[in-house]
């Protein structure tokens, strides 16, 4: 048995999107909240979903961090100069978050997650933001749209969502 559920966490994360696309509405022009409630809502999402009975003050310790890395994955890239490009920045972030991210799963929650479970989720989430960057890389209006951005953050969620999945299902065989 895995240690989350995923249908209550996959539909957690459709309700996290839901309100990604209702903040954005409101506070377009904020990319700073949109990052931090990012991390806060996959973070919410997984502590929601998990089947054992972890304590309370756990569970909010993980949803507490979760934004700050997103925050410090953004930072880190912005202290390289040599990757100016929007770019390549946007992957950069993304493999920095999908890595620092997964350490704190694996710290938190799913113990038994190997190095492949890293590779495969930093690989899922970094081709999301890939096919983002590349799709909107002429068009950075499109891009800042709350669909778009809602669109890309969801497709995120579940690329490292679905790389936990397998990776529970791989060691529970």
């Amino acid at each position: 048995m895995t240690i989350i559920n995923y249908p209550r966490h996959f539909a957690c994360l459709a309700l996290g999107a839901m309100v990604v696309f209702a903040v954005l509405r409101l506070r377009q022009d904020d990319e700073l909240i949109l990052l931090l409630l990012n991390g806060f809502l996959h973070a919410t999402a997984v502590v929601c979903a998990l089947r054992g009975a972890a304590a309370w003050p756990r569970r909010a310790l993980f949803a507490a961090i979760a934004p700050a890395l997103s925050f410090a994955a953004l930072y880190a890239v912005t202290l390289v100069p040599s990757l100016a490009s929007q770019f390549y920045g946007f992957c950069l972030v993304s493999v920095i978050g999908a890595g620092s991210y997964w350490c704190l799963v694996r710290a938190f929650w799913i113990h038994t997650l190997s190095a492949f479970s890293l590779l495969r989720a930093a690989c899922l989430c970094t081709t999301v933001t890939l096919v983002w960057a590349l799709t909107f890389r002429h068009s950075l209006f499109f891009a800042i749209k709350p669909l778009i951005l809602t669109i890309h953050t969801l497709c995120w969620w579940l690329a490292f969502s679905f790389s936990l999945y397998l990776s529970e299902r791989a060691s529970s065989a």
